[in-house]
């Protein structure tokens, strides 16, 4: 992946969070809660995301960003029309 697409898709990740254009699976919603995470602060580190990277065989962006608490936790997501949270993990 060439460094202006991750760059650019790390801006739109950015964007569609702070839109409020963010979708949660039921996998996703399962494991915040199983790991004690607020789906606000899954948005919040969306919205102000450091890294992304692509997974080619899950066809998933692996994102990594910092909550309302400083705790950096990685989400995985699809872009779609929104952004897709697949899943969270701290």
């Amino acid at each position: 992946m060439i460094v202006d697409q991750v760059s650019e898709t790390l801006q739109i990740i950015r964007s569609l969070a702070r839109q409020g254009r963010v979708v949660f699976s039921s996998h996703a919603e399962e494991e915040a809660r199983r790991s004690g995470i607020a789906l606000e602060d899954v948005v919040f580190a969306l919205a102000r995301a450091t890294k992304c990277g692509w997974q080619p065989k899950a066809q998933t962006w692996k994102v990594k960003g910092k909550d309302r608490f400083d705790v950096t936790m990685v989400i995985i997501v699809d872009i779609q029309d929104d952004l897709v949270v697949v899943t969270v993990f701290d």
